[in-house]
């Protein structure tokens, strides 16, 4: 019910804010039909379906031909378009994907059909600029609100259960080197209830500052994760600062601070800190990243490590839609001890685009950090992904 209840509001605000779909207020006051042909080129023009924010290339990583982050293009600065006359829209797109993948650990094999994908977005905006995206399927987990505060649309505040802007990434992050090792770090999926406001503080220096609940804690550990609420009196403050170069590069220093914790395990503080970059040389692509974060609690349940992973690529474009690209990265959740959990990964990709397909070819390579000129702990997969979009 809470679902239903969430959704008609939307669409009651929508209503009394200026939202209609279907037909546009002329200058004389008349109600002016639009063509549905019209909003569906507009909208959804198949030519655009490899150029948009929902590139299929982009599902696990950023986009390296735009260098801008999932944060950066979904509702954030989506009404100045350079004055552009802005229309009220409705779009759903759904992704998904099947995968089959075959693992070898230790003489051990399996060869398993998979699925890591399954999104019903739903992307509304209206004339005045504020928008609204949501994961139909996961309502309770990802809700934006963005609200404009400038005519151009530069500068906005936005709440909801928001995906966290730390760091460049479209809707996972892949700091370890693939999207499977940064779950070590962050959550598949990192959102958090809070609000932030994202201006520009210089013509190409992009500024996010927000807050939220802040980092779930256990008695052991800190994650940064929306799957815990912290409750405590202090909340988490998080800040991004995005330097655009032309030819699509970019730098991006992340920061978070928290004193997470409650009565029972004690309250203690953490830190974290990230970098990423990107370049592109002709029909090369670089981009690269890491995370540092330092966790401290002296009390009941005590806690001292520090964390980071990081992440490398490099992409050949041999044309607009088939590319080769390496990856490199590694994972280290306590920098105090060895486990199981401190990994190395790399990964070679091919890559095949068409208007509502992609077919990815991986062979991933992981091992054990603190035995990598053993033969000891070592993982081989083949995976065969068909995403796809509607």
């Amino acid at each position: 019910m809470k679902k239903e209840s969430l959704l008609l509001s939307l669409v009651i605000l929508f209503l009394t804010t200026g939202f209609s779909p279907l037909w546009s207020q002329t200058a004389s006051g008349e109600e002016e039909v639009v063509n549905l042909d019209e909003l569906e080129e507009e909208e959804v023009s198949l030519d655009d379906l490899e150029e948009d924010e929902f590139s299929l290339d982009d599902l696990e990583e950023e986009s390296e031909e735009e260098g801008t982050s999932r944060a950066d293009r979904v509702g954030h600065g989506s009404s100045g378009h350079g004055g552009a006359e802005v229309t009220d829209s409705l779009k759903f797109t759904l992704l998904g994907d099947i995968i089959l993948d075959y693992e070898n650990a230790d003489g051990s094999k399996s060869l398993t059909f998979d699925q890591e994908h399954t999104e019903l977005f739903l992307n509304m905006e209206n004339s005045r600029g504020l928008s609204i995206m949501t994961d139909v399927v996961r309502m309770d987990e990802y809700l934006e609100f963005h609200f404009p505060i400038t005519q151009e649309g530069s500068a906005q505040i936005y709440m909801g259960n928001l995906l966290v802007p730390f760091g460049e990434y479209k809707y996972h992050h892949f700091y370890g080197g693939s999207v499977d090792m940064s779950q070590y770090m962050v959550d598949t999926l990192w959102t958090e209830l809070g609000a932030g406001i994202q201006f520009n503080i210089l013509p190409t220096v992009k500024t996010d500052i927000y807050i939220t609940n802040g980092m779930s804690a256990s008695s052991t550990d800190v994650s940064l994760s929306g799957d815990d609420t912290d409750s405590n009196l202090y909340k988490a403050v998080g800040t991004r600062w995005k330097w655009s170069i032309p030819g699509g590069a970019y730098l991006s220093l992340s920061t978070l601070v928290d004193i997470f914790g409650d009565e029972t395990d004690g309250e203690g503080w953490a830190i974290a800190t990230g970098l990423d970059g990107a370049f592109k040389i002709r029909t090369y692509s670089f981009t690269g990243g890491g995370l540092f974060m330092t966790l401290r609690r002296d009390s009941v349940a005590p806690i001292e490590k520090e964390k980071w992973a990081w992440y490398g690529q490099a992409t050949k474009s041999f044309t607009p839609v088939t590319k080769l690209r390496v990856s490199l990265g590694q994972v280290d959740t306590n920098t105090r001890t060895e486990s199981s959990s401190d990994l190395s990964t790399a990964m070679f990709s091919l890559i095949q685009r068409t208007h509502m397909f992609q077919v990815q070819l991986d062979y991933e390579i992981n091992q054990c950090t603190h035995s990598l000129f053993t033969d000891d702990d070592i993982t081989h997969s083949f995976t065969t992904t068909f995403y796809f979009r509607l």
